[in-house]
């Protein structure tokens, strides 16, 4: 199957989810948040439980788990950046950390970890309510005309 193939049938499969656009837009937000943690490869289980534990969609939340992934080094980098602000940290002091960690400083990891952990906290929070809500919206106003665009056009 193509790449181009792949994305319209998750698409198709995600817009065509039969429950109500709060619910699959739950779904898509616990699938997306997952990446912001380091999972191990449990990177699915993780997001069908917290489908399940939010009464939210399980296909949209392994279908979101599913079309996010690549980004997942761009949730790291917004985990630091966030991390960065709050803790009042400069940047350039996380980038010498970061060469640090080679020489197996524990100072270094400390940074490395307080800077990551406090960043991908509130980023999954903010994540959550974000894609949650613009994704209800979304599909409560677009989701007939959005299926009938990708069953056009892609």
């Amino acid at each position: 199957m193509t790449y181009k193939r792949k994305i319209k049938y998750y698409l198709l499969r995600f817009l065509r989810v039969a429950t109500s656009p709060f619910i699959a837009a739950g779904g898509f937000a616990c699938g997306t948040i997952v990446h912001f943690h380091i999972t191990s490869g449990f990177g699915l289980a993780i997001a069908l439980f917290l489908a399940k534990l939010t009464r939210t969609s399980c296909i949209a939340s392994s279908l979101a788990w599913a079309l996010t992934m690549p980004l997942t080094p761009v949730f790291f980098y917004l985990n630091f950046i966030t991390g960065d602000l709050l803790l009042g940290q400069k940047t350039p002091d996380i980038i010498i950390a970061i060469k640090d960690l080679t020489l197996l400083r524990l100072y270094s990891i400390l940074v490395i970890g307080k800077t990551f952990i406090i960043g991908s906290l509130i980023n999954s929070l903010l994540g959550l309510f974000l894609i949650w809500f613009s994704g209800y919206f979304f599909l409560k106003r677009y989701r007939k005309p959005a299926l009938k665009f990708v069953k056009k056009y892609l």
